[in-house]
């Protein structure tokens, strides 16, 4: 990995977000170079630096999404447990609406679907290599 230190929360997420953005400006630069758009060269050249600046790699890009992520829905469980528990408590079908998702596949979710492996931050052990 090519973490240099240990990077908390949100400094992983500024680090993913600068290779996400980097990543998605080579993708346009591309669209514009093949419908032949007079701007492309200079695209493709901010999408170079861009890329150029990334400090992380896939590797490191897919260990610290599957991080977040893994967060997020660790939040997002938590959440709705609290609205369950409330009263009067929130509806698996407000719950469902919310989430993108039927009442069912909210609850079955809730109750089994949101267990994954658990990641670690991926730059826990940065110090440790140095």
């Amino acid at each position: 990995m090519a973490f240099d230190r240990y990077l908390d929360q949100r400094e992983l997420f500024q680090e993913y977000s600068s290779y996400s953005d980097a990543h998605e400006l080579a993708a346009a630069a591309r669209r514009m170079t093949e419908r032949g758009d007079d701007r492309a060269a200079m695209m493709t050249e901010s999408a170079q630096n861009a890329l150029s600046g990334n400090t992380i790699t896939d590797e490191d890009a897919l260990a610290v999404n599957a991080h977040i992520s893994q967060g997020l829905l660790r939040q997002r469980h938590d959440i709705v447990t609290r609205l369950r528990e409330q009263d009067p408590p929130m509806s698996w079908t407000r719950i469902g609406e919310l989430l993108g998702m039927s009442k069912q596949a909210a609850h079955r979710w809730h109750t089994r679907g949101y267990l994954r492996p658990t990641t670690d931050n991926p730059s826990t052990h940065a110090d440790e290599q140095n």
